[in-house]
């Protein structure tokens, strides 16, 4: 992520980023913004969503509650990465655009596409595993709680199979947020963004951690921070082997799956 070729950030980074204020000040009120206006509409949520109560109108309110919170995490990533580069941050930046574990294609397309196959599959592997590793964390993770301080996790479901039944449109963009829309900002958020920069100033363990720790403690849920925590670090060291972000967003994203498949109860 540190090459001349621009995975990372440069070795100057730190010092250049002193030379963009105003992207840092951008980014900043763009993540503040988005945060308040989540919170704006979420907490009166039960009352809004007594107005709104039809199907299409919910789908809509779902969409601008979680919308327009994942797109300033996006929008703000970029800024702050423009901030510490110095110059206008690029999908390349933030690990968008690579093939995983790969730098240089080949100019063949055969060997192309069989290199690109390749490694999508490692990645996707590696995934699995990360997956299987996430559940192993949240059922002990929950023991401890109850064991140590008799707090007992609650069934979360979110109200998902309600919603599926009343108000299928509102579900699919439940749906396509948790799995796909909130992922993605997210990772380019936390890992694209925060752990790069940490990784470099701070040096690759405290960036992984520290931004590990901060994902998880943005979600402000006792039951879900250790396998939010475990999964912020393994999609860091992801991003780190793989040049790419995509293995991290995938990960997140199939994290999130299950839990919409244990939320419906097809999985148990």
């Amino acid at each position: 992520m540190c090459s001349k070729k621009g995975h990372g950030l440069a070795m100057n980074d730190v010092q250049a980023s002193t030379r963009f204020p105003i992207a840092t000040i951008k980014g900043f009120l763009i993540l503040v913004g988005g945060l308040v206006f989540f919170f704006a509409i979420y907490i009166p949520q039960t009352a809004i969503l007594a107005i709104m109560n039809t199907d299409l109108l919910t789908a809509l309110y779902l969409s601008l509650e979680h919308g327009v919170l994942d797109t300033c995490y996006i929008l703000a990533a970029f800024y702050f990465m423009t901030a510490i580069l110095a110059r206008r941050a690029t999908l390349f930046d933030m690990g968008l655009v690579q093939i995983p574990f790969f730098e240089n294609m080949p100019t063949r397309r055969f060997s192309t596409f069989a290199i690109g196959a390749f490694f999508l599959l490692t990645s996707l592997a590696l995934v699995v595993i990360g997956d299987f590793v996430l559940l192993i964390v949240q059922v002990q993770w929950e023991l401890l709680l109850q064991n140590a301080f008799h707090l007992i996790a609650p069934v979360s479901n979110w109200g998902l199979p309600d919603l599926l039944k009343q108000k299928p449109v509102a579900f699919g963009v439940e749906a396509f947020v948790l799995c796909i829309l909130a992922p993605c900002a997210e990772e380019v958020l936390f890992r694209g963004m925060l752990f790069q920069w940490l990784a470099r100033r701070f040096g690759l363990w405290t960036g992984v951690l520290a931004s590990a720790f901060i994902f998880s403690i943005i979600h402000a849920s006792i039951f879900g921070f250790a396998n939010l925590f475990v999964l912020g670090i393994f999609a860091a060291l992801l991003l780190r082997t793989s040049r790419s972000l995509w293995p991290g967003i995938i990960l997140h994203s199939l994290w999130n799956v299950l839990f919409l498949l244990f939320a419906l109860g097809v999985l148990r």
